[in-house]
């Protein structure tokens, strides 16, 4: 049995890997808060999206409990979910608008 403190390890060492690769991780967040928002019709906010991922990774947990990933997602996720529990909706309720995407060189 791994230490519980060697997990969170694992989960530090994969966001930071996420940072390197990806960017910006928080604005992933953002993004995918206003396509849901477009999909659903209503205000998702990033911190919805990290609930939801921390809800999927919860049923991967439930069918496979033994794949390590799936936990050191989940830490990361809950983490991403206490970081955005301060941010409050906008108060006309509307979802918000595309974060800018980086301009592509030709």
């Amino acid at each position: 049995m791994q230490e519980h403190m060697e997990i969170l390890k694992k989960a530090l060492l994969i966001l930071k890997d996420r940072q390197v690769t990806y960017g910006d991780v928080d604005n992933h967040f953002t993004r995918a808060a206003s396509i849901a928002s477009l999909w659903a019709a209503k205000l998702i906010t990033p911190r919805d999206v990290a609930m939801i991922m921390a809800s999927v990774k919860m049923a991967r947990i439930a069918t496979t409990p033994d794949h390590e990933d799936s936990f050191v997602d989940l830490c990361n996720y809950v983490a991403f979910t206490a970081s955005f529990s301060g941010e409050k909706a906008p108060a006309d309720g509307k979802a918000p608008t595309m974060p800018p995407t980086a301009t592509l060189s030709s």
